[in-house]
């Protein structure tokens, strides 16, 4: 792991999970990153995290709030690269800077996707509040959120 108090150097966190073939489409799986409100609902988990748009879905251009509110803390991702069925990639701003992208791969038996975000605090102090508030729990709660977003998938497909 890379010093993740080193405020000059992104912190680069990856969660992945793989959803059978049998439970569910690779369409199924990119709605869920795709549209907005499905997004929504696997990301969100209010009032402690809470994701906003006003697009319909997360396409280029468009941008997206995440707020954190305990502690209170929030930033924006703007989406610069989609291609259905395979990724969604965008650049952070606002506090942070850095990049978030979403992989979609298929093999004969499964869908993995692949949730990468590359972030860095805009000066020392926020750099370390986003390690102490929003690093250290960052793994377990992707976990869950993808183990919700797998469900959904499944249902849907």
């Amino acid at each position: 792991m890379n010093n993740v108090f080193n405020y000059k150097k992104p912190i680069v966190m990856k969660s992945s999970i793989s959803i059978s073939k049998k439970t569910a489409t690779l369409d199924s799986v990119f709605r869920q990153v795709y549209r907005t409100d499905y997004c929504i609902k696997w990301l969100s988990m209010k009032p402690i995290v809470e994701m906003r748009c006003k697009e319909e879905v997360q396409d280029v251009g468009s941008i997206s709030t995440l707020y954190f509110r305990c502690p209170y803390f929030y930033y924006y991702v703007k989406i610069e690269q989609v291609e259905h069925g395979q990724y969604i990639k965008g650049t952070l701003f606002g506090a942070v800077s850095g990049f978030l992208s979403i992989e979609l791969h298929e093999d004969d038996d499964y869908i993995t996707l692949t949730y990468t975000l590359s972030i860095q605090g805009k000066n020392k102090f926020i750099h370390w509040y986003y390690v102490l508030t929003c690093f250290l729990p960052h793994e377990p709660y992707m976990w869950w959120r993808l183990k919700v977003l797998m469900n959904r998938a499944k249902k849907a497909g």
